[in-house]
């Protein structure tokens, strides 16, 4: 009798312990697994906020395949002081280590999906030593002004989030899906996605002659940028989702007109478009209308995009 009872009580706290094991492993696993996977770019894009946000992605990868990222990117950011000890202190180069990075420009502040090569703990150390802390992989710090606060965390082995705001815990949101709006990554390896609340607050911060247009877009829901290789020079096209044929054919017709009046500004000047000078870009600019949606074309030289990277 004594032997067959004594067994239970060790048999019962056996069963807890491989429970409790068993429940113990499956958690390290899937958190293993998580930290282990990347992200597909859709998986990124769905982690940013994006319902009332300019969303902006640059694929660094196809960049450098294509030889675009050379003429986009200026020489001031590596001579800056505060970068050099970045690129010191964590081993990590954007031009380098970077492939992906998807940007919402909220009015809250600005939130980054990026994937590249991170050594987590230099970045870490970083934040530590800048000021800041670290607890659970989830760091902050202060930024250049009182309400930039950074924040980061990693959301996969090669994926961060990254947000700069006023509140120092705001990349903790990126862990899942954000206030969305639909977005469709275009193919090309630079778009900007533009709803229709953010157009008039996005229009101010352009160059006068690229304000023009982007002004005049304000009755459309959407409108898509887009930039990418096409021989030896690059193609810039617009794609504005509009509310009615009516809204679009309107559209059109503004573009098409503002165009000629470029041309005839120039024309009063006797200048001829320069293809290396944004208003001689703009003025060979094409558009068309289908439906809803108006579309717009514009060829850059490669001469163009390197004088823009010298005045960066």
């Amino acid at each position: 009798m004594t032997r067959a009872i004594l067994p239970l009580v060790p048999r019962r706290l056996t069963y807890l312990i491989l429970t409790l094991a068993g429940a113990a492993a499956l958690y390290l696993g899937v958190n293993a697994w998580r930290n282990s996977r990347t992200l597909s770019e859709m998986e990124m894009l769905r982690r940013l906020p994006t319902a009332d946000a300019v969303v902006f992605s640059l694929d660094f990868a196809q960049l450098r395949h294509t030889g675009l990222f050379d003429n986009l990117t200026g020489p001031k950011m590596i001579e800056e002081p505060d970068y050099q000890t970045f690129v010191r202190d964590t081993g990590f180069d954007y031009k380098r280590d970077l492939d992906l990075a998807l940007v919402s420009f909220t009015p809250s502040g600005t939130y980054f999906v990026v994937r590249g090569r991170f050594d987590w703990k230099k970045l870490e150390a970083y934040a530590k030593q800048s000021g800041g802390s670290c607890y659970n992989r989830l760091c902050h710090m202060q930024g250049s002004t009182p309400e930039r606060r950074i924040s980061f965390l990693p959301l996969g082995r090669d994926v961060m989030g990254m947000a700069v705001t006023t509140d120092e815990l705001a990349a903790s949101q990126l862990l899942h899906g954000g206030a969305q709006r639909p977005v469709n990554p275009s193919v090309e390896p630079l778009w900007i996605s533009i709803p229709n609340a953010a157009l008039a607050r996005t229009a101010n911060r352009l160059p006068p002659g690229t304000r023009i247009i982007t002004s005049a877009m304000t009755s459309a829901n959407e409108v898509l940028f887009t930039l990418g290789a096409r021989g030896p020079n690059y193609q810039a096209r617009l794609e504005a989702q509009c509310r009615s044929q009516q809204d679009a054919s309107n559209l059109a017709g503004q573009l098409q007109a503002l165009t000629g009046l470029l041309k005839a500004a120039l024309d009063r000047e006797k200048k001829k478009p320069d293809p290396n000078d944004l208003t001689g870009v703009l003025t060979a600019g094409t558009f068309r209308q289908s439906d809803k949606t108006v579309y717009g074309e514009w060829m850059l030289q490669k001469s163009f995009l390197e004088n823009l990277a010298r005045g960066m």
